[in-house]
């Protein structure tokens, strides 16, 4: 029997932000319209609750369902975010709750024995994931330069410089500065359609 190969699609993936006291940040990302049936993601991603980024990443290299693929680029997609929009590091975030829900099923038909049909159900599924912060986790420095120095980098431009450059925008053109005749094009295109 020849492999298969599924076609995977998935939404853009944003964050959700929500900061408790007790439990510190959590960030909730979700995969969404995933063409694998739930059933066959939930067995993967049920032991994949309450480890490391690191660690759940590190069991899914090793197994082999085609559930995995999702879920492994649901997981770096958030730690990725995690690392650039709030500045934490992967090793740090820890998969807090993993769920699968079920998705929209497409029905699709097949002829059966005396002229009956049976119903085929290709199931889809969402994934939601949240990652949450390790107590006492400090953010990474941001490379590179500081948002100060971006700021002082903003060049400053005098209003009259600014009108100075606008002068010729907004202005119509006439048909010499186009390059059409004054005779006009339609003038043509009627002529030969009569002529």
């Amino acid at each position: 029997m020849a492999a298969t190969t599924t076609k995977l699609t998935t939404k853009k993936i944003k964050p959700v932000v929500k900061e408790t006291e007790a439990a510190g940040l959590e960030l909730k990302f979700i995969a969404r319209f995933i063409k694998i049936s739930p059933s066959k993601v939930r067995l993967v991603a049920d032991m994949l609750r309450g480890k490391s980024v690191d660690e759940a990443l590190s069991r899914l290299r090793f197994v082999t369902k085609s559930s995995v693929e999702p879920l492994i680029k649901l997981i770096s997609s958030g730690a990725a975010s995690a690392q650039h929009d709030f500045q934490y590091s992967r090793k740090d975030l820890v998969v807090k709750t993993i769920m699968v829900n079920e998705g929209p099923k497409l029905k699709r038909f097949r002829p059966r024995a005396y002229g009956r049909s049976a119903m085929i159900r290709k199931r889809s599924s969402h994934i939601e994931l949240v990652l949450q912060v390790k107590a006492g986790a400090k953010k990474m420095a941001i490379s590179g330069k500081s948002a100060t120095a971006k700021a002082a980098e903003v060049k400053m431009v005098a209003p009259e410089d600014v009108k100075k450059q606008l002068e010729g925008v907004g202005q119509k053109q006439t048909a010499d500065q186009t390059g059409q005749k004054k005779s006009g094009f339609l003038k043509k295109v009627f002529s030969r359609k009569t002529g």
